[in-house]
């Protein structure tokens, strides 16, 4: 979880304490995966070891500061919805409701939910089945226009599906396949301010770009490299341009193979980093998915 986290602009190789950290027998967390932040500022946390959608309040007395040498803080969940097994990634919808990978959860099939934010969300909507195309789902993302974008690590496809999908017959309306783009164990998703798609693809250590409305064995727009393992992944929201860290940055990507974070700057040549955070300080441990909290 990235979140709020600030580190200073210094040189590449940043190893920085985090502001911020949530941990302990009473989170609740378990190979925790899918982290995002719903209108109101709850975080909503998925794993791959837990049975439910966790949600913390920050309002409420969560997610306290942490300054160097205390100890984490233990919170407990707020609330907790839904009934997942193996939870992964998750999304806000662009209605505000929490969307959520999953596998092997609705009597052993994999599927996508989705949740009314806040406590006791009642399950809106339902992707799952065989016509849905889904295997063993990450990562998802929507674009402005409210289609979903689904990672299958399963088959190296993403499966996009029309706003507000529901039910058992859902299929697909797009579906992008590996062809010869390396696309392989898709992990992590995003989309950017022209609904350009970033892939965080996890066994060819890439981030693909695939332009807005890529289907079939689609030619990547953009391949970023210099990554091990990259499995999260995540823009920065243009309202938070004057909070760059370092500045004119925008793409966050975690390294689950070398505990580290890799940042991109979209609006420069070539395809390799231009920071990363990584070293004992950041207490990065087999990162997994990236949000941020502003």
């Amino acid at each position: 979880y990235f979140g709020s986290t600030i580190f200073p602009t210094v040189a590449n190789g940043m190893d920085e304490v985090p502001l911020h950290v949530l941990a302990g027998s009473s989170t609740g967390l378990n190979a925790p995966q899918g982290v995002t932040f719903d209108n109101a500022g709850i975080l909503y946390v998925a794993g791959s070891s837990m049975t439910s959608m966790q949600g913390y309040d920050a309002t409420s007395g969560g997610l306290h500061v942490v300054c160097p040498g205390l100890v984490n803080p233990n919170e407990a969940p707020d609330f907790s919805d839904g009934t997942l097994v193996q939870g992964f990634g998750n999304a806000p919808d662009p209605s505000g409701n929490i969307t959520v990978a999953c596998q092997a959860c609705v009597t052993g099939l994999d599927a996508v939910e989705t949740f009314a934010p806040g406590s006791g969300g009642a399950m809106l909507r339902l992707i799952t089945g065989g016509s849905t195309l889904l295997s063993q789902p990450v990562g998802v993302a929507y674009d402005s226009t409210g289609n979903l974008y689904v990672a299958n690590s399963g088959n190296n496809t993403i499966t996009v599906y029309a706003p507000n999908a529901n039910g058992p017959g859902v299929s697909p309306i797009r579906t992008i396949t590996a062809g010869t783009s390396g696309l392989s164990s898709p992990k992590g998703l995003a989309t950017d301010l022209s609904d350009n798609l970033y892939v965080a693809s996890f066994g060819s250590n890439t981030v693909l770009v695939y332009a807005n409305g890529a289907n079939g064995a689609a030619v990547p727009t953009r391949t970023y490299t210099g990554l091990n393992q990259p499995y999260g992944i995540a823009i920065r929201k243009a309202a938070a341009a004057s909070l760059r860290v370092p500045p004119t940055t925008d793409i966050y990507v975690t390294n689950f193979g070398n505990d580290s974070i890799s940042i991109f700057d979209p609006t420069v040549g070539g395809s390799t980093p231009a920071f990363i955070y990584q070293g004992p300080d950041t207490q990065l441990s087999g990162p997994t998915f990236i949000t941020f909290g502003d």
